[in-house]
This record gives structure tokens, C-alpha cells and sequence, in this order.
């Protein structure tokens, strides 16, 4: 069973996909594995407690497909992870049960589940998996998808019109989302005195982001528009994060970090990271995070 979803552009939507590949290539490694049985003593002196069946040798031809799916698994259960963090005790020992199946089986080890044939283990596995779409499928409650736009500071100092992002960003009806990261380097550079330009542009962002607040309570978000909606987040540590390569100290991760949060409170919704600057995209892109780019020059 797998569930529908509106759009790949979704966290949620992005791990299904992920799931489904992570499937697909299990069944593949299966596929080209053997299933043995095991002899028993002719002379019935020993009595052996082990499995009836059991994977054949490793062939050197299956590694290749082994390290990518560990490495890909390993990667699609800290997503997981990440999006559950919350969840009741007995949806994460669920979770956590199926894991522990999956990467047993990548790494065929010996197990009382391995049937007689490569056709029931397939079966099998699939039987063992499709409880994870369930899961996954009970965060699919919302009617529709929205556009949530997270800007990096960058993004903000050069077009400061947020009323104008739709445009820009050639996005409709969007929720721009406004991050203590962002905010406080904001605040650190309009006392820059050594360049007056960047200073005033800064100092223009920063007006526009308090005119709008001044509308409402940025927690709650406030309608700006009847297009654009503006809200911030609390901060968020890195050293919570499940992705070990988010440093606490480094701005550009402490952005991601937020990022990753805003899709785990959202996953039905279609987030995205604004920004030009490319070593923030190449990250972005590495931990699964959606970006745009602005498509008028300037930045």
C-alpha cells in the first residue's frame, strides 16, 4: 500500500518516493540472491536449532547493490526518524522494528523469516515493509498543500519587498517563514559601519519585517496579503537534529537545521529554502531540502 500524495515537492511525498526505491532495490538484491536449506545430521546424533533456510555466500556481483541500500537506508531512517520524533512510544518501536528487519536483510543475516523460495521472500518482505506506508500515511490529514518560503539572509538584505516574493520566486499563495538565524544576522550586520550600502539595505529589510509585524503576532503568522502570510519559528538546535553533519556553531547549518524542523512540522506542505549562494544549495540538496533561487539578478 502506498499513499497518495499531491506532490514529490513534499517532505512526506520525497520520503514515500524514497521508500518505494529503498523497495525496489531490496527486491532487485533479492532477486539475485539464493536461498539454501539446511541439512540435517544423516546420523541424527546432533540436534541443530537453527533456521531451516538460509541466504547462500555473498556474491561479490550483490555488494555493490548491499553498500548502496545500507547507505541509502541508513539515511531514509534518520528522515523517518526525525518526522516520528514526536510520536507515541508504541508508533516508534513499530518504526524501529522495521528498520531492524530492513537492514537485517540487506545484510542477510540468518533469520527464521527466510522462506524456502526467492518468491516468498519477496513476499515476505513486502509484508514486512507496507506497515511503514500506514505510518507514513497518517500524517497525509491535510486537504491541501502549501508553499512555505524560508529566506536566507542574503535573500532578505537583496529584495526586502517580501510582498513581492510571489513574484519573484514565481510562487502563489505562499507562507514566507522568518528564522531567529536569519533575524539575529540581520541585526549583527546593520552595525557594519565599514559598508554604508549593505548597512542601508539591511537597515530597509528590517523596517519592512517590523511594519508587518506590527500587523499581528509573527508566531501565530500574519496575512500580509491575500496571498502571502508571514510567520517565524523558535530556534532550534542543531545538536537535536538527526543528521550528524549539522554543526551547532555554523550559521548556514543552523539554517538547514530550522529548515529540516519547518518539514517535519509540515510534511505535507511544499517547503523551500531561498537562496543563491551554492554551497548552501549543495547542502540543502544533500539533506533533502527543496531551494529557489531568485530570478532576477542582484544576488
Amino acid at each position: 500500500m502506498t499513499p497518495k500524495v499531491k506532490s514529490e515537492k513534499t517532505y512526506l511525498g520525497r520520503i514515500i518516493y524514497d521508500l518505494n526505491l529503498n523497495i525496489k532495490l531490496e527486491l532487485e538484491l533479492i532477486e539475485k540472491s539464493s536461498i539454501l536449506k539446511h541439512q540435517k545430521d544423516p546420523e541424527g546424533v546432533f540436534i541443530m536449532i537453527q533456521p531451516p533456510y538460509y541466504w547462500a555466500k555473498k556474491e561479490q556481483s550483490n555488494l555493490k547493490i548491499q553498500m548502496e541500500l545500507k547507505d541509502r537506508f541508513i539515511k531514509f531512517i534518520a528522515q523517518i526518524n526525525s518526522l516520528f520524533v514526536n510520536a507515541p512510544d508504541y508508533i516508534i518501536s513499530q518504526i524501529n522494528e522495521i528498520n531492524d528487519f530492513i537492514l537485517s536483510w540487506i545484510d542477510q543475516k540468518e533469520s527464521y523469516e527466510i522462506p524456502g523460495t526467492i518468491e516468498a521472500a519477496k513476499a515476505v518482505f513486502l509484508e514486512k515493509v507496507n506497515p511503514l506506508f500506514s505510518i507514513l500515511d497518517s500524517l497525509n490529514m491535510s486537504s491541501s498543500t502549501r508553499n512555505l518560503l524560508v529566506p536566507d539572509t542574503n535573500v532578505l538584505i537583496d529584495f526586502p519587498d517580501i510582498l513581492k516574493y510571489n513574484d519573484i520566486f514565481k510562487i502563489r499563495n505562499s507562507i514566507i517563514v522568518l528564522i531567529p538565524t536569519v533575524l539575529s544576522e540581520l541585526d549583527d550586520l546593520k552595525r557594519k559601519r565599514n559598508d554604508i550600502n549593505l548597512v542601508n539595505k539591511v537597515k530597509e529589510s528590517i523596517s519592512t519585517i517590523k511594519k508587518l509585524r506590527n500587523k499581528g503576532n509573527f508566531l501565530d503568522g500574519i496575512n500580509v496579503t491575500k496571498s502571502i502570510k508571514l510567520m517565524t519559528i523558535v530556534e532550534v538546535s542543531s545538536k537535536n537534529s538527526p543528521l550528524s553533519i549539522l554543526e551547532s556553531e555554523n550559521k548556514d547549518d543552523k539554517i538547514l537545521t530550522s529548515v529540516l524542523e519547518i518539514q517535519r512540522k509540515y510534511p505535507t506542505d511544499c517547503v523551500y529554502l531561498l537562496t543563491s549562494d551554492i554551497h548552501l544549495q549543495t547542502k540543502a540538496e544533500s539533506l533533502s531540502i527543496s531551494f529557489l533561487e531568485p530570478l532576477e539578478k542582484g544576488i
